[in-house]
């Protein structure tokens, strides 16, 4: 086993970081780019709900253990699943067909999920969204597809959200997804980034005061990071490197070492 002696920050090639997929908030529930509508739905999408209980006092009591040891602060609970296409209702449309899912937890702030199983077809996209509609991610297409056949979503807020495929006709039945796990938030992470005044240190810099004025492109390369089992939160900031007068756009991603040091011995195991 390779030991690596890091006191300070890591470097990561993050190449899945070119993709471009947005979560945006919705507007009078008015949803982006579908391919159907709710009058084309005869039946609602079939529900899962996952009736998992949580001792959230227990989870607390833990949580400022790890702040004590300076682990990655965590905000939900993976359940495991085994949902796929073969859970949710598929309908027949005029150029193709979609299909729908709806999973919900009780009580969540919010929702994401981690695919161990995930490839669209050219010309498939997937939507996520809220039941309140409020909240979309999407279109995600074939160009998130990779080696390791893995997705991740972003939060959406609720406790319950829809998942909506759509598939071509020239494609029909090529895609393949299967959800291995449902991250239940116990913690509302929007009211945690929204914050308030007088929550940050006196050597943060408010990016939206005038203090902040000379870094608003700087600021644009910042992102929050799920870890690996995505019930925990890290920060990071894109960065390019010198070659080619900086135009080759290498996505490298600058973190701190806390958000890799999973045992909180400062060493990387690998």
């Amino acid at each position: 086993m390779k030991k690596l002696f890091i006191f300070s920050f890591i470097l990561l090639l993050a190449h899945g970081l070119c993709a471009q997929i947005t979560t945006k908030r919705i507007k009078n529930q008015q949803l982006s780019q579908r391919k159907i509508t709710d009058n084309q739905l005869f039946t609602p999408p079939t529900q899962i709900d996952l009736k998992k209980e949580i001792n959230l006092n227990k989870l607390l009591q833990e949580d400022k253990a790890d702040g004590e040891k300076g682990s990655p602060p965590r905000f939900g609970v993976a359940f495991e699943t085994d949902l796929g296409l073969s859970n949710g209702r598929w309908t027949e449309t005029l150029n193709g067909r979609v299909w729908q899912l709806q999973i919900t937890s009780k009580k969540a702030y919010s929702l994401n999920l981690q695919f161990d199983q995930f490839k669209l077809a050219e010309g498939a996209e997937l939507f996520i969204y809220n039941a309140e509609k409020s909240m979309e991610i999407g279109p995600i297409t074939a160009r998130e597809n990779n080696k390791a056949g893995v997705f991740a979503t972003d939060l959406i807020q609720g406790e319950s959200i829809i998942l909506e495929l759509y598939e071509p006709l020239e494609i029909k039945e090529a895609s393949i997804l299967h959800i291995n796990k449902v991250i239940h938030a116990y913690k509302d992470m929007f009211q945690a980034m929204s914050g308030g005044f007088g929550q940050s240190s006196s050597c943060n810099v408010n990016i939206n005061c005038p203090a902040g004025n000379n870094w608003q492109q700087e600021s644009n390369a910042v992102a929050m990071l799920l870890l690996a089992n995505g019930d925990r939160f890290c920060s990071g900031a894109l960065v390019n490197n010198a070659t080619n007068n900086c135009q080759n756009f290498v996505p490298n991603l600058l973190t701190a070492f806390h958000c890799l040091d999973n045992n909180v011995d400062n060493v990387l195991q690998q």
